[in-house]
């Protein structure tokens, strides 16, 4: 699959200034070869009202200036007996931003806390909208902490999503297998806040749409389950705090976890039907892609 968008090169990016939304004020982020070095103000700044996000997004799309620090995601690979998957989500042709394409799940910070550790963000974002339910249970993936690099639990994570979930309320946990990948083209982060330096590695996308920086990892997921055996449901919520029930996909790759652009199969409300139509990617989806596509992945 060729790429549809063209990743912006954050070697052209110098001392970037952030904007209001999640994300930092007077934050300095400088690329050299192999490494991103960014600084956090001690008096960086956190939104959290949605009608306040809404207007800052649109002062930034006026602006054509600064990137947001950070938006932080991740794609699911399920490896399962049958076959091995990537999981994307379908945009709608009513989204704000790249409608009718597909995307992988990712987002703001939610916290001046997630703004030093992306990886968490990365984490919560992508187990809010992808809700996995097998024959044993709903998953939840079992990390540790040198997985992310911070202590957090994603079992809250998951139930927050099931609330929202009639079908799968009254369902049970299923711990699964799981672990962090290291992808092709993955770039060291050095986030610097005060006195103290923490280092993690992502790919990193300079998203045109969105205006941010978004850093993305890969988490694979082994089940003892057939594909059609599985209930895939959307976890995101709109902004009627509705869930937006989108369809979501499932990719095949080969067994050294090469895309082959085909789509085994499509979930919707949970529902399974085999095939589907692949689709264009989000510049954070297709950056995922194409780093599978080059070499798998270990």
């Amino acid at each position: 699959m060729k790429k549809s968008y063209p990743l912006l090169s954050i070697g052209r990016l110098q001392a970037l200034e952030a904007r209001e939304h999640y994300l930092l004020i007077g934050a300095d982020a400088v690329y050299t070869p192999g490494i991103l070095r960014v600084h956090i103000p001690d008096n960086a700044l956190v939104v959290t009202d949605n009608k306040e996000r809404i207007l800052l997004e649109a002062i930034q799309n006026r602006r054509k200036h600064g990137v947001v620090w950070c938006a932080a995601g991740a794609g699911i690979i399920l490896n399962l007996p049958d076959c091995r998957v990537l999981l994307a989500v379908h945009r709608d042709g009513g989204a704000p931003v790249y409608p009718d394409l597909d995307t992988i799940g990712s987002g703001m910070a939610g916290s001046q806390l997630e703004l030093h550790y992306p990886m968490q963000t990365a984490l919560r974002e992508t187990f809010e909208e992808f809700l996995i339910l097998t024959p044993g249970g709903v998953v939840v993936p079992q990390l540790t902490r040198d997985d992310y690099g911070f202590s957090m639990t994603l079992q809250d994570v998951i139930l927050e999503g099931i609330r929202h979930q009639i079908k799968i309320r009254k369902q049970p946990l299923f711990a699964a297998n799981t672990r962090v990948l290291n992808l092709a083209g993955e770039k060291f982060i050095q986030i610097r806040h005060i006195s103290r330096t923490r280092l993690c590695s992502a790919l990193v996308c300079i998203d045109p749409g969105g205006c941010r920086v978004d850093l993305i990892k890969g988490i694979e997921i082994a089940l003892p389950y057939q594909l059609k055996e599985l209930k895939v449901f959307d976890g995101e919520l709109g902004k009627d705090g509705q869930v937006l029930d989108r369809d979501i996909k499932a990719y095949k790759l080969s067994g050294k976890g090469v895309p082959s652009g085909r789509v085994l199969g499509e979930w919707k409300s949970g529902k399974f039907r085999s095939g589907g139509k692949a689709c264009k990617f989000t510049p954070n989806g297709q950056a995922l892609y194409d780093s599978l596509y080059r070499e798998g992945y270990r």
